[in-house]
């Protein structure tokens, strides 16, 4: 391959990720089957939330060995923000961000995957700022070690939203994605 040469090929990584995923006390349905699809598709487990504040959710989730943890919220009767929190270096966890979601496409059930295979399928502004988000918050994450399938995760932008699909043999989820927003660095 010549020297300084553009290459066609698309940012592409696998990742396990070590979080945890849970919800704001009270949710809809649809925001259950979310979380359980969600799941399913980056080989994570769930922590019901209960009665329970994040102080406790945290305080389990770094006991269990996590690294990071998901809490899915809800607006109405539907999911709205998925809020991501990351363990620090000092042994405390600190909100890393948050995505505002917009329309969910449920295509079909999953089946249970141990990763996925993040992949920015162009450059528009939402997709690397979902890409920088997701590598930021999963980017220690690895499979090493573990055995199973793995997912695509398929990072677009369609004019100003950002849009992540999960693929097996065919589509199974897509999110639309109106905002995301980095509150910390590490």
């Amino acid at each position: 391959m010549e020297k300084n040469a553009t290459t066609t090929e698309r940012k592409s990584r696998i990742i396990c990720p070590n979080t945890v995923l849970t919800t704001s006390i009270r949710i809809p349905p649809l925001t259950r089957r979310l979380m359980k699809v969600l799941s399913a598709l980056m080989g994570v487990p769930i922590i019901h939330r209960g009665k329970s504040n994040l102080d406790e959710i945290a305080y389990y989730v770094k006991r269990a060995g996590f690294r990071s943890f998901i809490v899915i919220l809800s607006k109405g009767d539907r999911p709205s923000c998925l809020r991501f929190y990351k363990l620090t270096s000092s042994g405390f966890f600190v909100r890393f961000g948050y995505v505002v979601l917009g329309d969910i496409i449920f295509h079909m059930r999953p089946k249970i995957f141990i990763g996925t295979n993040i992949i920015q399928d162009d450059l528009g502004e939402p997709a690397m700022r979902i890409w920088n988000f997701l590598i930021g918050v999963f980017g220690e994450d690895t499979c090493k070690g573990l055995r199973g399938s793995i997912c695509r995760c398929i990072i677009k932008s369609t004019g100003e939203l950002g849009v992540i699909e999960f693929w097996w043999r065919r589509k199974i989820l897509t999110m639309n994605v109106k905002k995301v927003v980095l509150l910390r660095e590490k």
